[in-house]
């Protein structure tokens, strides 16, 4: 029952089920250190690529990095299926899902994330139309 109860009790705004709320999204776009450590899913356009490895809430994605309305994404080098996913899907609406966590410390640079918190992906799908 525990564990049932974990799941129906993500808290988090903007699992897309057709309920969430649009200012939902765009709050996590915003601050996804928000929903530190929690297990999400969220939709949005895939840029994954050299220096851009990113989700944006729309498909203007260069308006959206400069506003800072992105969520950085990670995917594990031994998980190569993932990354050849996420290649295929750049350019793309998709739905990803994983663990909110930090992926830089205050000492990294990165030029493929566009924060320092973000989603270690462990499934990324093509969106479905409604």
């Amino acid at each position: 029952m525990r564990k049932i109860a974990a799941v129906l009790g993500l808290g988090f705004s903007v699992i897309l089920t057709g309920c969430a709320s649009q200012a939902g999204a765009q709050q996590t776009f915003k601050s996804p250190e928000k929903e530190m450590g929690q297990n999400v899913e969220i939709t949005g356009y895939l840029q994954y690529g050299f220096e851009n490895r990113n989700l944006f809430p729309s498909s203007d994605w260069k308006a959206d990095f400069r506003k800072k309305e992105c969520v950085p994404l990670a995917i594990e080098s031994e998980n190569q299926s993932l990354v050849a996913a996420a290649e295929k899907l750049s350019g793309s609406k998709v739905t990803v899902s994983g663990t909110v966590q930090q992926l830089l410390s205050a000492n990294d640079l990165s030029t493929s994330f566009c924060k320092d918190v973000g989603i270690m992906v462990k499934a990324i799908k093509p969106a479905t139309s409604k």
